[in-house]
This record gives structure tokens, C-alpha cells and sequence, in this order.
């Protein structure tokens, strides 16, 4: 089905922009063409008619960097890097693609992601697109309506583009899209196809786009010109070298948003530790959360867990943080997690420490009434930061939420009907497995136990020989040991050098 402008474009081209295709020029409106400039991907997996998904765009005709954002317009950290992106755009010859990646399907976050697409048809795409983005959670269709009228679109055609299923189905294919391309977490970018996951912060972008400008002109030369220059950096990030090569095939949105990198996967998700659970030790079916204390869809998971958990007494919800380093209320809530933790009070503060809005002192008035709450030992807690960390890793879990349900991931937090529909239909695996004689408590273990773990990140330990490394700090006898690879020229190593 093509995208909102309805073109049937051919090829599966790396986004390398023409001068037709600046947002300026109508690249984005109801005439754009399809030469150039998209991302072009197979649409139907049933009739493998072509179709063009065209994403927004915006930067100069000849780039230097290509950028590929994914999005989700009621995440926090995707308007967080929204504000510091226009300035370090500004000064450099980039050209930039928005991704929208839903984390959530409920109403607030598919709307305005179609609202989006809507306005994208009109050729109005980045003038609506800050505005959806200071709306956050407070989302109507007076406010969409009113951010509509104030970037000039024409509000009938808005009104009924809006209700279109084509719109609808678009925005599904990019989330789509961003799982396949390893940026389902909101925000990600692929930068001249490196791949940074979460808003790494002003400066360290920058650096990368300089070096990539830096990398990308070094290259260019009489007979290897920019495009071509362009598509080999790109193409260094292997799942967007295959959609460019191969194009991607989409069908029907599946009814229990199973991550389509996964069908028939069932991945190794450890049980302990964790940081709170919910239901029978027994239970046949077992659903493992992976939450960010300060990510909104987390929030709205959790609480969905919560409420679910009354009336399906043969599943055990089991909750585990996953918190993005790079953001500074993740960390600082997440402290206030790992308190709660070691008390064994987490649940009985979780609703409080996953609000929007958390100090100190509310979190300690909700957890049993301790007050204040005292904060971690500071290596203690880094410690678990790095194990929590490296478990999410293993089981791909860097968005948040990722929620297993018996080894079998989903990706973002789901409507109630279609969590009940992914637990129904482990049910039936389950009693499949107690008729053939596995007990209900070892069903979750036998499912899992052979399941898919990211073999560089596999939880068994690996001899390792270091020959003539050089020993930065030496804890004594008995202290443990890590060793770490560091390039000269990668900004993530200099940040990691200096915690350290």
C-alpha cells in the first residue's frame, strides 16, 4: 500500500537526497516524485506489488550525512533531542529522516504519529512536527486541530486524512521499519549507518556527524563520487545494507505486535534477579517486563500489569529495569528503584517512583513510610547498573518496554486485548506441554531454557588471555576484573574512559 503521498515508487535506493526532494521544493507534498532521496521498499509480502514508504526529509540537495531519527511524539527523550537537534543541523550539510516508532498503541501515540502523515501529504510534515512534540501526553483533536490551522493545512482534507486506514497502515510500516533496522528504541539514529540508540547527548552527536563528514569526504574522489560514497557508509549497518539491497517485505500488522524479527523466536529470559513480581511461583505462563523508571510507556505497562494480574491467575508478571544510561532522570529515578530494591519494597513504590513527576520526598512518603530515602552505595549500584544493562543487551531488550511472554518477545506496551491474546495463546502451548507431562512450574524453563541469547553477551562465563594489557587500577587480591576495548577515536570510549 504506498505511503501518504500515494506514489507507486520503484527501486530500493539509500536515501541520497536530490534538489527535487527538499521539503522546499514539495518533496514532501501530494506531487513528490519517487526518484531519489527515499527509502524505497517492498510493500505487499502476499502480491509483492511495489510501494514506496517515503519518509519525511529535510538538508541540502548533496549531503555529507545521512541521519535516519526514529521517534515516538509522546516520549520523552525523543523531544528532549528534538531541541538540541535544529542547532547542530543547522551547521552542518546533513540530510535528516524521520522515523515514527510508536512505542505505544494506544490512541495519543498512533494519532499523532498519523496526524504526522497527514500533514505530510500537504507538504507540511516538519512544520507540524515540532508542535506534535510539545504536546507530549496532553493530546486532543482540538489541539491537533489547532496545530493543523497554525502550519496552514486545509482542515477538511486534514479532518478526513485522519481517519484514512492507508495513514493508519503507513505509520504501522515504520514502526515496522524502525524494529528491522535495530531502532525500535525511541530515540535511535543511524548516522551515515552507525547506529547510536538513545540521545547520546549534544556533544557526542556532533562528533560523530564530523566525523562522518570527515570519513565521507576523504573518500570522495574523481571517480568515486558522493552518492556512491554515501551508500558504502551507509551500508555498514548490515540490517539497512539488506533493506537497501533487498528492500523489506511488510504484511498485515500482527494482532499482538510480536516483534517481526522474533516470529518463532522464544529468547532465554532469566527469571532472577528481579526487581518485583506478581502471581504464583508455578504459573504455566510467565510474562517478564523490562521497564525504564522514567520512560511514560513503562509506566502505563506496569500499570497495565497491575490491573491484568486480578484476573488471570495462571501468569506471573516478573518486573526488571532496563534504564538508559544516557539520560539523567532515568539514572536518578533509578537510584531511587535500587533503594526500594533493597528493602524488598519495590512494588510498594513503584506506582509512585514510575509517575511522571517523583522527587525524593514523594517516593519515600510511598515506600511504607521511610523517609528520607537513603541513596545507594554508589559502587553497589553501578555494579547492578552494568548486569542490568548487559541482560537487556543479551535479550535484545533496548527499548523500553520489551515485554516476554514465555521466552517470546513484544516490542513496546500493547492494548489490553492484545496482551490477553498473546497470553491466550501461550496458554494453549502451555497445556500442550502439560498434557505431553512437563509440570506447569518448569514450562516457562522448558520453553526458554534452549532460547535465543545474543551469543557476545551469552551469560556463561569466557576464558579470556591478556597478554602484556595495560592495568589502569589494581583492586587488591579477590577484587573483580574487567577488560575493556577502547578505540582512540570513538567518542562512547572517551565517555566510558572518563567514568572510569
Amino acid at each position: 500500500m504506498p505511503g501518504p503521498t500515494e506514489s507507486a515508487g520503484q527501486g530500493r535506493e539509500i536515501p541520497v537526497p536530490t534538489a527535487s526532494n527538499q521539503p522546499g521544493s514539495g518533496a514532501t507534498g501530494p506531487d513528490a516524485g519517487t526518484n531519489g532521496g527515499r527509502l524505497h521498499l517492498l510493500a505487499s509480502a502476499e502480491t509483492g506489488d511495489p510501494a514506496a514508504l517515503e519518509l519525511p526529509l529535510a538538508g541540502p540537495a548533496r549531503p555529507e550525512v545521512v541521519l535516519i531519527q526514529s521517534g515516538d511524539y509522546r516520549c520523552p527523550f525523543t523531544q528532549k533531542a528534538e531541541k538540541a537537534l535544529a542547532p547542530l543541523l543547522a551547521e552542518r550539510k546533513v540530510q535528516r529522516y524521520f522515523l515514527a516508532a510508536p512505542g505505544s498503541p494506544d490512541a495519543g501515540a498512533y494519532v499523532m504519529a498519523v496526524a504526522a502523515a497527514a500533514a505530510q501529504r500537504q507538504g507540511r510534515f516538519w512544520e507540524i512536527h515540532p508542535l506534535l512534540l510539545q504536546m507530549g501526553s496532553d493530546v486532543s483533536e482540538d489541539r491537533l486541530l489547532q496545530a493543523a490551522r497554525e502550519v496552514g493545512l486545509d482542515i477538511p482534507t486534514f479532518i478526513k486524512d485522519l481517519q484514512r486506514p492507508e495513514l493508519k497502515a503507513h505509520v504501522e510500516r515504520q514502526r515496522v521499519l524502525a524494529a528491522a533496522l535495530a531502532l525500535s528504541a525511541t530515540p535511535s539514529f543511524l548516522v551515515n549507518g552507525r547506529l547510536v540508540v538513545g540521545w547520546p547527548g549534544s556533544e557526542v552527536l556532533a562528533q560523530l556527524l564530523d566525523e562522518e563528514a570527515a570519513e565521507v569526504a576523504r573518500h570522495v574522489t574523481g571517480d568515486r563520487g558522493l552518492p556512491e560514497v554515501l551508500r558504502q557508509q551507509c551500508g555498514r549497518h548490515p540490517p539497512l545494507a539488506i533493506v537497501m539491497e533487498q528492500g523489506l517485505r511488510f504484511t498485515d500488522p500482527p494482532v499482538h505486535r510480536l516483534d517481526p524479527a522474533d516470529e518463532g523466536t522464544r529468547w532465554r529470559v532469566p527469571l532472577r534477579p528481579a526487581a518485583g513480581g506478581i502471581g504464583a511461583e508455578d504459573s504455566p505462563v510467565v510474562v517478564v517486563e523490562y521497564l525504564d523508571p522514567a520512560c511514560p510507556h513503562s509506566a502505563k505497562a506496569y500499570r497495565q500489569a497491575r490491573a491484568l494480574a486480578d484476573g488471570n491467575s495462571d501468569v506471573r508478571f516478573v518486573f526488571k529495569l532496563a534504564p538508559r544510561r544516557s539520560d539523567p532522570e532515568s539514572l536518578r529515578k533509578s537510584r531511587l528503584a535500587f533503594a526500594a530494591m533493597d528493602r524488598g519494597s519495590f512494588l510498594e513504590c513503584a506506582d509512585a517512583l514510575l509517575a511522571a513527576e517523583v522527587t525524593e520526598e514523594t517516593a519515600a512518603a510511598a515506600c511504607l513510610g521511610v523517609s528520607p530515602v537513603s541513596p545507594p552505595d554508589e559502587s553497589r549500584f553501578a555494579a547492578w547498573l552494568a548486569d542490568v544493562r548487559v541482560e537487556a543487551l543479551a535479550v535484545a531488550a533496548t527499548g523500553t518496554p520489551t515485554i516476554f511472554i514465555n521466552g517470546r518477545r513484544l516490542v513496546g506496551a500493547l492494548e489490553d486485548a492484545g496482551l490477553l491474546r498473546a497470553m491466550e495463546q501461550e496458554r494453549e502451548t502451555a497445556r500442550e506441554l502439560e498434557q505431553r507431562g512437563v509440570a506447569p512450574a518448569r514450562i516457562h524453563d522448558w520453553l526458554t531454557s534452549t532460547g535465543r541469547v545474543e551469543s557476545f553477551l551469552s551469560p556463561e562465563s569466557r576464558p579470556v588471555k591478556c597478554v602484556e594489557c595495560p592495568l589502569l587500577a589494581d583492586g587488591g587480591p579477590g577484587a573483580r576484573e574487567m577488560l575493556v576495548a577502547f578505540d582512540y577515536r570513538s567518542p562512547f570510549s572517551l565517555n566510558l574512559a572518563t567514568h572510569l
